[in-house]
């Protein structure tokens, strides 16, 4: 359909180098444009998500019994600002993960696509997966060090106040450098499966829809 010969015109052009060139001609890199749009999802997703970690992390336990009795005892710690705890340790994470993740992703897939038929086409949903995969893989190792710092300073925060650097100061003062990266071969595997499942999926429904309304 019109959609697959666009998606293949768009993919002839990064083919011979015009990166900086979109089909309405604004000149803006598509990597600057997956990077800016996983970056406003992402702070979108934070502003919902934290303040429900909170609660959720208090009724696991076992803390209160019902989602009103968390929600009040949070509250009374200190309002809104005690909602949001962890919120700038999980931007810190959760930002760089998306630059790093969808541009990479929307790199391979059209990699994948380009080697599969020598020329501009449309990616299929497994290489959408398999690029979700690498992706999910990749950024999840080079961002270990933030989940680190941002899991130890939630708990921290359980406690006292405590700076999301000075968080990092102690992780390496105790452990070392090699302490940041703690945990970086789960974390790789998991974002990974997750990578091939969530954009594996998205490319199946992408391509279900494309097909559909063209």
């Amino acid at each position: 359909g019109g959609t697959r010969r666009a998606d293949g015109a768009l993919s002839a052009n990064r083919a011979d180098g015009s990166f900086n060139r979109q089909l309405d001609g604004r000149g803006v890199p598509p990597f600057i444009e997956h990077s800016c749009a996983a970056v406003l999802a992402e702070a979108a997703s934070c502003i919902v998500r934290v303040p429900s970690e909170q609660l959720k992390m208090r009724l696991q336990a076992a803390h209160e019994r019902t989602l009103g009795a968390a929600l009040v005892a949070v509250w009374r710690r200190g309002g809104v600002r005690a909602l949001y705890v962890g919120l700038a340790p999980t931007l810190a994470l959760d930002l760089p993960f998306g630059m790093l993740q969808m541009p990479l992703y929307e790199a391979l897939r059209g990699a994948l696509a380009w080697r599969r038929a020598g020329a501009p086409v449309a990616p299929t949903p497994l290489e959408g997966a398999l690029a979700g995969g690498a992706a999910g893989a990749f950024a999840a190792a080079l961002t270990t060090p933030l989940d680190v710092v941002r899991t130890r300073h939630v708990l921290a925060s359980e406690g006292g106040s405590s700076h999301f650097l000075r968080t990092a100061q102690k992780i390496v003062e105790r452990y070392g450098v090699q302490g940041l990266f703690r945990g970086i071969l789960p974390r790789t595997a998991y974002m990974a499966f997750g990578g091939v499942v969530y954009l594996g999926s998205y490319s199946y429904v992408t391509d279900l829809v494309t097909r559909v309304v063209a």
